[in-house]
């Protein structure tokens, strides 16, 4: 399956970034419809949406979870981080309590994950995965994804480490 990646190295504030994608998109799509003499455009239906992905990382056993936001059946909507230790959030004692008082029946709508990750024994570097999708989305009929924030990574080794671990979650689910 081909894709079409469009990366942005760019700060957190989502304006900016929004703003940035599209002037890249109409970009591709002119540069396409030039070479090609057509009026080329990116269809909303063939981009790849990383939605299903959130909780399929959730309940793996890949990586470890540094972030998570869910809600319950009881409608209360829960933001939890695991910043100040390398422990994953799938096993912290409260984290863990409380997945068993609703009997794990949780919408996961954001998650975080980093990795350890040596490109040679040298170099151990932890690059992380946010997939930021928000409560919101969990009312739509198909929730949509589009965007994923890799940070801290020591060069394009870990960046590429990390979008071979979203593919693994995206799998053949995704169009191009």
């Amino acid at each position: 399956m081909e894709r079409i990646e469009i990366r942005l190295d760019i700060g957190s504030d989502a304006g900016d970034r929004e703003l940035s994608f599209n002037q890249i998109r109409r970009a591709f799509q002119n540069l396409v419809s030039r070479l090609t003499i057509k009026d080329y455009k990116l269809k909303k239906e063939n981009i790849v949406n990383l939605f299903s992905a959130i909780d399929d990382l959730y309940r793996s056993s890949e990586g470890r979870v540094c972030e998570l936001a869910f809600t319950t059946e009881g409608g209360s909507i829960k933001r939890e981080r695991m910043r100040r230790s390398n422990e994953c959030l799938r096993t912290e004692a409260y984290h863990d309590g409380g997945i068993k008082a609703v009997d794990g029946k949780i919408s996961s709508y954001r998650i975080a994950a980093t990795w350890e990750h040596g490109a040679d024994t040298s170099l151990v570097t932890q690059p992380e995965l946010l997939l930021p999708g928000y409560s919101r989305m969990l009312s739509e009929i198909t929730p949509i994804l589009m965007d994923a924030d890799i940070t801290n990574c020591a060069g394009i080794e870990d960046f590429n480490f990390v979008v071979n671990k979203l593919n693994d979650f995206i799998g053949n689910e995704s169009k191009t």
